[in-house]
């Protein structure tokens, strides 16, 4: 079965070593997986990346979006800026995946899984990851 992954690192580098999302594409092999880095609040970085995978599978079956990362502190303790940054990626992350993907999961018939905001977040923190199959 085909693979889509692609990853937004916190530090805005992409994550590429043997555990990253294109070592994992390279590993399955061409014919299987295709690793596509892209940034979930930004929707078209997200339109590019399912662009690439519809144009190497021919459509897109299913979607995960599971953007998610955590922030934790009183709200006078929370930094604007970090929360802001989790509503882009909680939030607006799920949105571009979804939106991006819709007209393939439409035409193919295909199945979109939602889940707003993880409940590993606290896990992924220093990262959001969308996975697309």
């Amino acid at each position: 079965m085909p693979i889509l992954v692609y990853v937004e690192h916190h530090e805005g580098e992409p994550v590429t070593g043997s555990l990253g999302v294109l070592g994992k594409a390279a590993e399955l092999g061409d014919d299987a997986a295709l690793g596509v880095v892209a940034d979930v609040t930004d929707l078209a970085s997200m339109e590019s990346a399912i662009t690439a995978g519809v144009a190497k599978f021919g459509g897109i079956d299913v979607a995960l979006a599971n953007a998610g990362i955590a922030s934790y502190g009183s709200v006078m303790a929370v930094d604007p800026a970090v929360f802001k940054r989790l509503i882009d990626i909680n939030i607006n992350g799920v949105f571009h995946t979804v939106r991006a993907a819709l007209p393939s999961l439409i035409e193919e018939g295909g199945s979109l899984v939602e889940k707003l905001v993880s409940c590993l977040s606290h896990s992924v923190s220093a990262k959001s990851e969308a996975v697309i199959s």
